[in-house]
């Protein structure tokens, strides 16, 4: 490597072994203190598996202020907060439906926005820090509260919803933006229902669902297919779709039972499960490595519900149930999940409808996969399936679609401002922390430090990726482990030498007029604060001065060429160092005029 960089290529490795251990997730079960004042809290992952936490303000629509309120929470692996910020504003009110990460780290919200009587959706983004962000405000036309969702793919951002007018049959809507938030395209269709969701498929195609009704688009938003559910009574669609490798997983309810289906790409029906008792609320599923199913969903339990989970095989077949077992009494409404490593994160909202002396309401959830117990909770292996006698029976209906303009608005900015999101901590873990620091003094003649993870279970707090990094600024750079319990935080602390400042005064120039050194041009590489600069003649006169830092002697002298031959240049100057302070210096030098 060219010797002019600064090398940092962690010796610290070396004595991180006897203090570094095989990673262990950490486990927390955190509740959310005031969960009556928002809406239902659904996550989303950064690259380096922080989790974000999205929600909006209930407030407003229980006291008719216009006054709209978007909450985001970063959270790190080990569930510490990292930043938490609310996003104000005063001239309409907000609800939030749906959060989507992008590969880098830029973060999306989308739901609806009132202002008066007038009905609109909105867009939002923001950094991986939160703290660049607008509101984007779009018109529909008309849209209601419900089925609102989200997508990325690519360069593409996807929006779902529902257009309700009040003499009108229920429609919804798709419409596609790029990443900088700017209109491509969107369809409304119907007839359409008031619950569902829809992705982008790795073809760039849209599938979705809304209520009892299944419809997919091509890239370009054009008709596919549409299938219903309407021959199979008390047969709704709840979660998915769910994109695997040769079709979508769905998950339906009858009555207090549920089951998965799966559909081929052409809308064709290929398997459904086995029967399951689960509540009529929104599951999580994710695909795993080995193309399972991990699901996450509420088994009734009278008043109250349970938090179960099950792993469906890539043919249908239900392999495993268990069942969260905990004193706490709960009713787990909506339900979202995501899966990093070896690490599984839950966010569960309660049911507004059943949450009579519950115990806990909203909450964070985060363990292992192969977790079972400790000192907080356990999970319990349970069987409940049962022959699914259902007979599916999906059949094509009449779909209307039409292209509509989905007009730009305004776009409002809102300051993030500082909020504290109160999480209690319901399962504690005592948590040991090994300090260790690096100094590294950077020579004059090196241009930037290299710095590199101790390994690939650490991770740069200011959330850079790269594991290796080329640093131009000083400063302290944080390092910390994703080992939740035997911690080890490593801290860079970079200082560039105190070099001077090199500068140049040239001892000839020729101010003749051909543009060639025709002044007397002082040269400096480092930021200049002040300078003072004052040429004498040989009889000592001062022909020249100034304290202009862009002002330089033109070899005139009292409005007149000065007379070629030998001075003398004194130059004072000040400038800034690398860590802020000013130094100062002086220097005299014989020049020669030349004519």
């Amino acid at each position: 490597m060219n010797s002019k960089h600064g090398i940092l290529s962690l010796l610290i490795c070396s004595f991180l072994v006897c203090l570094t251990m095989v990673s262990n997730a950490q486990t927390y079960f955190k509740t959310l203190d005031n969960p009556e004042l928002n809406f239902r809290q659904r996550t989303a992952r950064f690259q380096n598996g922080d989790v974000l936490v999205a929600d909006s303000s209930i407030e407003p629509l229980r006291t008719g202020n216009e006054e709209g309120i978007i909450y985001l929470t970063r959270l790190d692996n080990c569930g510490r907060i990292q930043w938490s910020y609310h996003y104000k504003i005063t001239e309409g009110y907000l609800e939030f439906k749906d959060v989507q990460i992008n590969e880098q780290d830029e973060v999306f919200l989308y739901g609806s926005f009132y202002k008066g009587l007038d009905e609109f959706i909105f867009l939002f983004k923001t950094d991986q820090h939160g703290v660049n962000q607008d509101y984007s405000i779009w018109s529909t036309g008309t849209i209601d509260h419900f089925s609102y969702s989200m997508d990325i793919q690519n360069d593409q951002v996807m929006v779902y919803g529902l257009m309700l007018g009040f003499q009108t049959q229920k429609r919804g809507f798709v419409a596609v933006f790029d990443q900088n938030l700017n209109f491509r395209w969107s369809k409304r269709f119907a007839p359409f229902e008031s619950t569902g969701n829809a992705i982008i498929t790795q073809d760039l195609d849209f599938i979705g669902y809304s209520g009892e009704y299944l419809i997919k688009l091509n890239a370009a938003g054009e008709y596919q297919w549409a299938q219903t559910l309407s021959a199979v009574p008390n047969v709704y669609t709840v979660s998915g779709p769910l994109e695997v490798s040769d079709g979508f997983i769905f998950q339906a309810t009858n009555g207090e039972m549920g089951f998965f289906y799966k559909l081929n790409s052409a809308g064709n029906l290929l398997w459904q499960s086995s029967l399951f008792a689960a509540a009529e609320t929104e599951a999580a599923m994710t695909l795993m490595d080995d193309g399972s199913i991990l699901s996450t969903y509420t088994r009734p339990d009278g008043d109250y519900g349970a938090l179960c989970q099950l792993r469906l095989s890539p043919n249908g077949q239900i392999d495993q149930q268990r069942e969260l077992i905990t004193s706490y009494r709960m009713a787990p409404g909506s339900i979202f999940q995501s899966v990093h490593k070896n690490q599984i994160t839950i966010a569960v909202n309660e049911n507004p409808f059943k949450n009579q002396g519950t115990d806990v309401q909203d909450f964070l959830f985060q363990f292992p996969l192969e977790y079972q117990t400790d000192n907080c909770f356990s999970w319990q292996d349970y069987d409940d399936t049962q022959t699914n006698n259902i007979d599916l029976n999906l059949t094509a209906y009449s779909f209307d679609s039409e292209s509509f303009e989905m007009s730009f608005q305004r776009t409002i900015k809102s300051e993030a401002e500082n909020y504290p999101f109160d999480l209690t901590e319901q399962c504690i873990t005592d948590i040991d922390l090994d300090a260790l620091t690096q100094d590294t003094l950077l020579p004059c003649e090196a241009d930037f430090w290299e710095i590199q993870l101790p390994d690939q279970d650490f991770y740069w707090v200011d959330g850079t990726l790269d594991t290796i990094r080329q640093v131009e600024e000083s400063g302290t750079y944080t390092a910390i482990n994703r080992d939740c319990i035997n911690r080890v935080e490593v801290k860079f602390q970079l200082q560039k030498e105190n070099c001077g400042c090199p500068s140049f005064l040239p001892t000839a120039f020729s101010p003749n007029g051909d543009s060639i050194n025709d002044e007397l041009v002082f040269f400096s590489d480092c930021p200049l604060n002040t300078i003072e600069i004052t040429i004498f003649n040989r009889w000592g006169e001062r022909v020249f001065h100034t304290q202009q830092l862009d002002d330089f002697w033109d070899g005139r002298y009292r409005q007149n060429e000065a007379e070629p031959g030998l001075y003398i240049a004194m130059i004072s100057y000040e400038w800034i160092e690398e860590d802020g302070t000013l130094s100062t210096e002086s220097i005299s030098q014989e020049i020669t005029l030349i004519r």
